[in-house]
């Protein structure tokens, strides 16, 4: 058991019963806590992002775990059963989380993206980033680029909505066929809501459909998702290997691979 948990636990009133640690790696900790009253999440250190953007998509109506304490360094929020988003959750979750990121995108956003001043800049220095890690060889790195030209007149009108930016499928949690709650929402930040769809199918494809539907028109730009699919898997597989999981990042590179264009 962590010791600075259980002292966290017992400094808001609450009588712990078992610890189970979600996350542990260096700057991040999570785990789940039950009490003899209710069940929590603590997680350290304390996001004020975190907690500020859990304000605001709770201000918007938009489902997110009650903030039960922040402060000394850690976050705790009641901890909220549920089931990941996936292909097989039933279609009305997979129709209410394309409504939810809809709403979250309407909320708006503006510059600056990520410290650059326009968002087709932000989308450039991603997708550099990208290229110089996986390296596709010539050939395919120009194909991409000269992608990238072709939408840059696309790109340049992008950057209006508020995204999650990491609203993986997992955080959204479901429950007898309801989303019952959007976690891990510290990455709020501007952007284009296209991106949050093409999250949805980074993995699990065959899960976007659904939340397209939901998502409702107009339709998105299908050169667009595409292009952030790839920057998104790309983003994806190069995570799994920085925390050591190569199957994970080898499936993900496997579905750019079978997609490229």
């Amino acid at each position: 058991m962590n010791d600075k948990i259980h002292t966290w636990v017992l400094e808001n009133g609450l009588h712990p019963i078992q610890q189970t640690i979600l996350v542990d790696r260096p700057g991040h900790l999570v785990a789940k806590v039950e009490t003899t009253t209710i069940d929590v999440v603590v997680k350290a250190p304390l996001h004020d992002r975190e907690v500020a953007a859990n304000a605001r998509l709770a201000a918007a109506g938009v489902p997110v775990p009650r903030i039960l304490a922040a402060g000394n360094g850690y976050l705790m929020m009641e901890w909220i059963e549920g089931e990941g988003l996936s292909s097989a959750s039933p279609n009305s979750a997979q129709l209410e989380a394309g409504r939810l990121l809809r709403r979250v995108n309407e909320l708006g956003g503006g510059p600056p993206y990520q410290g650059n001043a326009t968002f087709t800049e932000w989308m450039a220095g991603w997708l550099n980033h990208a290229l110089q890690w996986w390296e596709p060889g010539p050939k395919r790195t120009r194909e991409i680029w000269a992608w990238f030209e072709e939408l840059r007149p696309i790109l340049d009108t992008r950057g209006q909505h508020l995204m999650l930016m990491d609203g993986r499928p997992d955080h959204f949690l479901v429950r007898d066929a309801k989303i019952v709650a959007v976690i891990d929402v510290s990455e709020l930040c501007p952007g284009d809501g296209v991106m949050d769809l093409a999250v949805m199918g980074v993995s699990d494809p065959v899960l976007l459909p659904g939340v397209l539907a939901g998502y409702g028109p107009p339709a998105p730009d299908r050169e667009l998702l595409d292009f952030y699919l790839l920057l998104r898997r790309l983003a994806g597989a190069e995570l799994h290997l920085t925390l050591g999981n190569p199957a994970l990042a080898g499936r993900i590179l496997r579905l750019v691979q079978e997609d490229q264009r």
